[in-house]
């Protein structure tokens, strides 16, 4: 909106210009009063669609910088983990502010999911550059549709759903072969890396995926015995417990929840 009034007023500028320069030099005059006018715009204009081409790269740039920057690498890693943690809920019925998060990995996630929410943004608003932006997020885009965003597009109420997967789409139409590595890359780390399991102590515990069963889709720490054996079973009972304490606590005290996404 901004850059077409920008726009507009540089062509409002020069008809003024060439009706002045008309009124006040005659007929006679207002040949070479035309062309300097003329030349004036096309130089400002090509100026201005410069200036917002940098712009754009800027953007960019930046937004990717940020990408790579160590504090978001590490809520990336926080969002790998809190999926590890959660991989075999149900998400038509849980809602991921809802679950337990004893290391605050879900800071991560909803950082994550933010991020791309926002270059999405950027994108369809035209602030960034077009060619940059398939080159530098198409395998990235991939990978946490593969990892997290797919999984979870069971949910009903994540609201900045429709924003990323436009760009995703995009993203996966113009640059296929990133996209597509990096979707596969996604897919099998969530398939086949390591899971995370609440021990007793309310810690978390990074574990092989065949040691340990399927999480069930329910906190019920009676069903989780029975799905994984007595010695596993009897970790997440405790863990239950101490869950069902905090939860109780919370209740007691509330505190304020990390903001929705």
């Amino acid at each position: 909106m901004g850059d077409s009034v920008g726009v507009l007023a540089l062509i409002v500028t020069a008809i003024l210009g060439l009706a002045l320069w008309g009124i006040g030099l005659g007929a006679t005059t207002i040949l070479p009063s035309l062309v300097s006018v003329v030349g004036s715009t096309i130089v400002a204009w090509a100026v201005f669609q410069a200036g917002r081409t940098q712009d754009r790269i800027k953007t960019t740039l930046d937004l990717h910088k940020d990408y790579y920057s160590p504090a978001f690498a590490i809520s990336r890693n926080m969002a790998e983990h809190f999926y590890q943690l959660h991989y075999a809920r149900d998400w038509t019925v849980v809602n991921p502010y809802d679950l337990d998060d004893p290391e605050d990995k879900l800071k991560g996630y909803s950082e994550v999911v933010r991020y791309f929410h926002r270059l999405s943004i950027l994108w369809q608003r035209e602030r960034m550059d077009e060619d940059l932006v398939t080159d530098l997020f198409s395998r990235e885009m991939g990978y946490w549709m593969g990892f997290i965003f797919e999984p979870m597009n069971a949910r009903t109420d994540w609201w900045t759903k429709p924003d990323i997967y436009r760009l995703a789409e995009h993203l996966r139409r113009e640059k296929a072969g990133n996209y597509m590595h990096g979707l596969q890359e996604g897919v099998e780390r969530r398939m086949n890396g390591p899971v995370r399991v609440i021990k007793a102590d309310g810690s978390v515990a990074k574990v092989a995926r065949d040691e340990v069963a399927l999480h069930a889709s329910t906190d019920d720490p009676v069903s989780n015995v029975r799905k994984s054996g007595l010695r596993s079973g009897i970790v997440r009972l405790l863990g239950g417990l101490r869950r069902e304490v905090r939860r109780t606590r919370t209740v007691a005290c509330p505190t304020a929840v990390a903001g929705r996404s």
